[in-house]
């Protein structure tokens, strides 16, 4: 229905019944708890990406620091080794850990695994010691940190999905 006001404009009566007055606070009401789950998830999910990586990096950082002094260095204090020096490469794997953090928590637990990698992947993996090393086989240091069931300074999580096991 057209009006037209005392300065001769024309304007619309808004036709919005009474039944229809506050659908949208209800709307909301409905809709604002599915909003913010989904924000949290959305939060909580990017988080545990971080961890992953920083966990990665870690683990990363201390194989290759490890790996570093399986044959003869001098600052490993093993210069005129001429097999793998195990021992070594595992208790400095275990002592760099400790330089690394992971939000912010410094890293304690670790797993160092060590033996022969065949680097044509037959047989796959980390071949455990007493392997003797052949042609395309090398002395590897394998390094697992895990941050779940309090290992590492984890804590209970209060996000909303904490019981999912993203990790």
């Amino acid at each position: 229905m057209l009006f037209r006001s005392p300065n001769k404009k024309v304007f619309l009566k808004n036709r919005q019944s009474e039944k229809e007055k506050g659908v949208i606070a209800i709307l909301m009401a409905l809709l604002l708890p599915i909003v913010i789950g989904l924000g949290a998830f959305a939060i909580d999910l990017s988080y545990r990406f971080l961890i992953r990586s920083e966990l990665q990096n870690a683990a990363d950082a201390t194989a290759l620091a490890a790996a570093a002094c399986l044959y003869g260095r001098a600052n490993c204090g093993n210069l005129n080794s001429a097999k793998p020096d195990w021992n070594t490469a595992r208790q400095l794997a275990i002592d760099y850990v400790s330089k690394n953090s992971v939000a912010n928590i410094p890293l304690s637990d670790v797993t160092v695994d060590y033996g022969y990698w065949n680097i044509t992947g037959s047989p796959s993996g980390l071949q455990s010691l007493p392997k003797i090393p052949g042609n395309n086989v090398l002395a590897a240091v394998q390094v697992t940190i895990n941050k779940a069931d309090g290992a590492n300074g984890d804590r209970k999580s209060t996000r909303l999905n904490s019981s999912h096991g993203y990790i």
